[in-house]
């Protein structure tokens, strides 16, 4: 290549798209890290990662100074226990670098090799955890990824390249590149419409869409302070990083996530909120890509399946998130509601106590922050404290009107108040804030799921069958398949719930809930011995493993045992089932299903054992069943025909049973109804 075509290949890589490193600011971070070659770093990559091979062609782009993107530049980094962009070229080099090699390239009379175009490597664990692929392997590289990156903070706490000042936006000439990614040019335009109105100097973004390196427009002097950044969508959300270039540094001085269905205004709300703190000079300690990495991660975990394998890894991966930022409100709010969740679906109360931690310690750090309130507002929510909850998530949607997460828990507070007291405003405002939820996420299999049991608790079974049906199409799993096999048990489609069950047994076969649905389906499909086979297995195995949330498996094997005139048997599941109701309800979290439940289990041992329970006892039950009757879900339905019929009032459980009939007409071929 003769000189002048070499300033021309010079030109055109100096412009190439991607962020070049600092081959001085490399050759120290090696040296201090103890890597004797680049061969040793790609191994130590290899090692993290995960990978087949080690990723030489990449490491050696990054230390020839070639355009690379900023997750090759964030691989390497990482390697060498460095921020990444501690290693990115600043304007002074990059002019000095340039100088040399036009002064070599006129010298040189030689034909020179242009570099070399690097060989697609295997997707490394990284680009896996971008695009949300599930593997073992990957929760496995995570959390040794997490391990090593709280080591590489605490050995780089004291580091004075962390404790950077305040960016100052005033009097300077700024400019906003275009953001890559998820929302990005919503970000980029709010962004450039808020410092127009806070700051006076801020040059047309699009004039500059095609410059690739904030760099050339510091050293060109078309801008004294430029900002940059990248999304990426990981589940449900979205990471935002935000850089700034000015002088001859570049660094990061935003990085936050919100969901990817967050209305215009929030996010102008939020870019408000950040540059209202660069204003007011303050210092913002964001934590960095890979925690906020993880952080989704977790969440992802919570946005699947409840089931206790998923929580615990939500747990490990949240867990690890608050030891790497210990001031991230965020994460001490997902961790509080995996805690909370698992204790919840345990019976574990060290967990359900432990959960109270990291939730006061979110609210300590960030109050107003959404995630927070959101965590919080389900807390309370749980804890029977609905009249708090649902000023919190009324405040959320105050913030952001997209909030699908706080309608699905304000649905949840208004379909509870529903149930006590039906009214048609309540049912239709729940109703109402679900469909826009679907509206705004419609691949968010909670949505339809929480639907569908509005539906399924007022009567409504051709629509909750639609909405379970959408919510198992959209996530396969052992919840939505087991929701749907019961309401088609409902509706007395006996063989489509024998399917569905079916499924569910394929994601979760020893999960004791589903399986004393089954044995209860084989009881009205006339097959007894089958339903007694699952029963003893139940039974066998809550002596060897417990099962102290599982009060409706105690109640149903309590049916079955009388039903075959075991009476003790039947006394001991009752009393089991008992324990664990009013430990439920004593803690505020019984609704109407379990407190229609509570007067059955105490009805139906009062009689199987009349001599310990007064008459007294059972005026109170009496007083206690008026209060339910009115119900309208199916199941409190069932169960107040039951109650009717254990108080001998065979007129009033008729009635029971009709209601029932018109919305679960399956529900009504219970044995015990055939007196009826």
């Amino acid at each position: 290549m003769k000189g002048n075509d070499r300033k021309v290949f010079l030109h055109a890589k100096n412009r190439a798209r991607g962020i070049k490193a600092s081959p001085a600011k490399l050759r120290a971070a090696q040296h201090e890290s103890g890597f004797k070659s680049q061969t040793e770093i790609a191994v130590e990559i290899q090692r993290l990662e995960n990978l087949d091979s080690p990723p030489r062609t990449m490491v050696g782009r990054v230390f020839r100074g070639e355009a690379v993107d900023p997750i090759s530049l964030e691989r390497v980094a990482k390697a060498l226990k460095v921020e990444s962009w501690s290693i990115y070229l600043d304007s002074v080099e990059a002019e000095h670098i340039q100088a040399n090699e036009a002064v070599t390239a006129d010298q040189e009379s030689r034909t020179i090799t242009p570099y070399s175009i690097s060989v697609p490597e295997k997707k490394s664990v990284t680009f896996w955890l971008f695009t949300g692929i599930k593997s073992k392997a990957v929760i496995a590289i995570v959390f040794l990824g997490a391990m090593y990156f709280y080591s590489s903070l605490e050995q780089s706490a004291d580091s004075p390249v962390l404790q950077q000042a305040p960016i100052n936006f005033d009097n300077k000439v700024i400019v906003v590149l275009p953001f890559d990614g998820p929302r990005g040019k919503d970000i980029t335009q709010q962004l450039q419409q808020t410092i127009s109105t806070k700051f006076s100097w801020v040059a047309r973004t699009a004039k500059f869409a095609a410059v690739a390196n904030p760099l050339d427009l510091v050293r060109q002097h078309k801008a004294d302070l430029v900002l940059s950044g990248k999304t990426e969508q990981i589940g449900r959300n979205v990471i935002l990083q935000v850089f700034a270039t000015e002088g001859s540094t570049s660094r990061q001085i935003w990085a936050d996530t919100f969901s990817h269905a967050a209305s215009k205004e929030f996010i102008q709300f939020k870019i408000n909120q950040w540059l209202s703190l660069i204003k007011q000079q303050k210092q913002l300690n964001s934590p960095s890509w890979d925690v906020l990495q993880s952080y989704l991660k977790g969440v992802q975990y919570l946005d699947g399946d409840r089931a206790t394998e998923v929580l615990l890894r939500a747990i490990v991966e949240l867990g690890s998130v608050v030891r790497l930022a210990p001031d991230f409100a965020k994460g001490h709010a997902a961790l509080c509601v995996a805690l909370y969740e698992y204790g919840h679906l345990t019976g574990d109360q060290d967990k359900l106590a432990e959960a109270k931690i990291p939730c006061e310690k979110s609210l300590a750090l960030a109050p107003d922050e959404i995630e927070v309130k959101i965590s919080n507002a389900n807390l309370a929510r749980k804890q029977g404290e609905f009249e708090h909850a649902q000023q919190l998530f009324e405040g959320i949607l105050t913030l952001d009107t997209n909030s699908v997460e706080a309608m699905r828990g304000l649905a949840e507070i208004l379909m509870r108040s529903y149930l006590k007291q039906p009214n048609d405003a309540l049912f239709e405002r729940t109703e109402s804030l679900l469909q826009k939820a679907l509206e705004i996420e419609p691949d968010n299999w909670k949505v339809p799921y929480t639907l569908a049991r509005l539906y399924y608790f007022t009567g409504k079974q051709t629509q909750a069958i639609a909405q379970f049906t959408l919510a198992s199409e959209i996530y396969p799993s052992y919840q939505t398949y087991f929701n749907l096999g019961t309401v088609e048990f409902c509706v007395g489609d006996l063989a489509k719930a024998k399917e569905h069950y079916q499924a569910a047994l394929v994601f979760q076969p020893d999960e004791s809930a589903l399986q004393s649905n089954i044995a209860t389906l084989y009881q009205y499909l006339g097959e007894p011995e089958k339903a007694l086979t699952i029963y003893q297995s139940l039974l066998d195995k809550l002596n060897d493993y417990g099962a102290d949330n599982l009060y409706h498996v105690w109640a149903s094997m309590g049916e079955i045992f009388r039903r075959l005139g075991l009476k003790q048997k039947a006394v001991e599941a009752y009393r089991n089932g008992l324990l664990v109701l009013e430990n439920e309800i004593a803690k505020g979290e019984g609704n109407v299903q379990q407190k229609t439940l509570r007067l059955v289990l105490y009805l139906t041992l009062a009689k199987l054992e009349p001599e310990n329970y007064s008459d007294q006892f059972k005026t109170q039950l009496r007083q206690q069943a008026e209060e339910y009757a009115d119900v309208v879900d199916p199941v409190s339905v069932f169960q107040m025909t039951n109650v009717w019929l254990l108080f001998g009032e065979l007129e009033r459980a008729r009635a029971m049973r009709d209601k029932l009939a018109a919305s679960c007409p399956g529900y009504t071929a219970s044995p015990d109804f055939s007196v009826l």
